[in-house]
């Protein structure tokens, strides 16, 4: 068991002694203790201070851990020891950017297979699996084809409505996505310009012009092209053009599939294993309905 070491009293034995510095215990510590680290006289070019491993470790664990001089904050520098992954060095803990190209900020992982509640991810060959944290900020953005739209999905467009909540065009896109803090579903007038009409439609309800909305609710059904969207308050239903463009803003990365591109930043739990605060998975290709006998 290695105990802390008073590094004030070993730098001070270093500069006088003749040969080398033994760092003090404290008088309580037991003999398997005082077995433990010895703080020599620098013998190197570059002056730094080597612990030596004690007797009978194995070679992996003596490629020991090298302290620094303090440096001009003074802090001590503990580098990673030859042959760590580059994944895991001090650097990478806690909530910072993983799995990142060498000598940049970008993200060079991609996922190799999902779980339900976890992700494989592959870093240069290297097989992470990232569990996120449960307040995890998660976003799954990418495309989908017309046919992985279904019931229960939480969308997000904007179109002109008649006074029954029609639509009056088909709609050519539209967005699943997921309800992120500060987002209330609902329909909310809007114009291209000041003079709204939605305030002169709610000024003259007998007025029969439609209405432009931005539309926030979860789909009710499907049939053939039509879309029943309800906000909790009202329902919607929207035609949707057989092209429809789908955009995803998710949270849900039940979705995405291997070779999507993923970043992570969290922190490195045990060997192999990473926590995740924010994960952001960019998908290669478009989503697609998993329901058989589905078609595009």
């Amino acid at each position: 068991m290695i105990r802390a070491l008073a590094f004030a009293s070993a730098v001070a034995a270093i500069a006088v002694a003749p040969s080398f510095a033994l760092a003090q215990y404290s008088k309580n510590a037991s003999r398997a203790a005082q077995e433990g680290i010895f703080i020599y006289r620098p013998t190197t070019p570059s002056g730094n201070i080597q612990i030596q491993p004690r007797a009978g470790l194995s070679a992996a664990s003596q490629r020991g851990v090298f302290i620094y001089p303090l440096n001009s904050n003074g802090n001590f520098t503990v580098p990673p020891r030859s042959g760590v992954s580059p994944f895991l060095r001090p650097n990478r803990l806690f909530n910072q950017p993983l799995f990142l190209a060498d000598g940049t900020q970008q993200s060079n992982a991609f996922i190799d297979r999902v779980s339900p509640n976890a992700i494989v991810v592959n870093a240069e060959g290297e097989l992470f699996t990232v569990k996120p944290d449960a307040d995890a900020n998660i976003e799954v953005v990418g495309m989908a084809t017309r046919d992985f739209l279904k019931p229960g999905q939480l969308v997000k467009f904007t179109g002109k409505f008649d006074a029954d909540g029609k639509s009056i065009t088909p709609l050519d896109q539209l967005a699943v996505v997921s309800l992120r803090p500060g987002d209330k579903a609902g329909a909310t007038p809007f114009s291209d310009d000041d003079n709204s009409s939605a305030a002169k439609k709610s000024a003259d309800p007998a007025e029969n012009s439609p209405t432009s909305l931005a539309v926030l609710g979860r789909i009710n059904s499907i049939l053939g092209n039509t879309l029943t969207v309800g906000t909790g308050t009202d329902v919607y239903k929207v035609d949707i053009d057989s092209n429809v463009k789908v955009d995803l803003n998710t949270s849900d990365f039940s979705i995405a599939q291997p070779g999507d591109k993923i970043a992570v930043s969290g922190y490195i739990s045990k060997p192999g294993v990473a926590q995740a605060k924010e994960i952001k998975i960019t998908l290669a290709k478009p989503a697609r309905s998993k329901r058989p006998n589905s078609t595009p």
